[in-house]
């Protein structure tokens, strides 16, 4: 089982390849008819590898990471979500957060965005004093 918790571009990028490789070794567990020819994966103009969790009764949590990678014209990878220059958001209320993997702060508080989402109810990843962590991007505001 993968770790659906972000983590860097590194972790994430070493859990994609080991998921792709579940999906296209033949091994004890998958026969062929449960892999992706490697034909089809040299054609693919992009690839989207996620790991995701869900989790509640009558509220539900989800959470989860990945990597979408796309072909360029010239015919190398390009990956998606990777910020350059990376952006500082100012926290516009304090966070504690409840699971492993949440990057507490404060109101007030200036965190450097790691990778995150064009929606602001999604949980971003975020650094700050030292520590990475996700958090609830609409408790945020940009600079």
């Amino acid at each position: 089982m993968n770790n659906p918790i972000p983590s860097n571009l590194k972790s994430e990028a070493k859990k994609a390849a080991k998921i792709l490789r579940e999906f296209t070794e033949i091994t004890s567990r998958n026969g062929p008819d449960k892999i992706i020819p490697a034909h089809v994966i040299a054609k693919a103009k992009g690839l989207a590898i996620l790991s995701v969790i869900k989790a509640g009764f009558l509220v539900t949590a989800r959470g989860g990471s990945g990597v979408v990678l796309a072909r360029l014209p010239d015919g190398s990878l390009f990956v998606l979500g990777k910020l350059n220059p990376p952006i500082e958001v100012t926290a516009l209320y304090s966070f504690e957060g409840q699971q492993p993997g949440d990057l507490n702060f404060h109101a007030g508080d200036r965190i450097t965005v790691i990778s995150q989402t064009d929606s602001h109810f999604d949980w971003w990843e975020g650094k700050l004093r030292g520590q990475t962590g996700i958090f609830p991007a609409n408790y945020v505001t940009l600079n």
